[in-house]
């Protein structure tokens, strides 16, 4: 069986000013050689992307990622 590795689990728990609440993870991982992320709000389902198993794939994942730790605080687990 392949492993799992997280590259990152981030969690985005606040209100906008106008009253809208976000409740909801964005996370990125490999399983063997293929990238993915998965998504969602909490309780619902988690959506999910295959970047595929190229360097560009990995590198696409890695500046997505970039991109949500700025709104996304880091967690150890979902």
């Amino acid at each position: 069986m392949t492993d799992i590795t997280f590259h990152f689990i981030g969690w985005c728990n606040e209100t906008d000013p106008d009253g809208t609440k976000h409740d909801k993870v964005w996370t990125a991982f490999s399983v063997g050689d293929r990238h993915y992320a998965g998504w969602g709000k909490r309780g619902k389902a988690i959506s999910f992307k295959d970047y595929g198993g190229s360097y560009s794939a990995k590198r696409e994942q890695e500046r997505v990622t970039k991109q949500k730790r700025r709104k996304y605080d880091e967690v150890d687990e979902f």
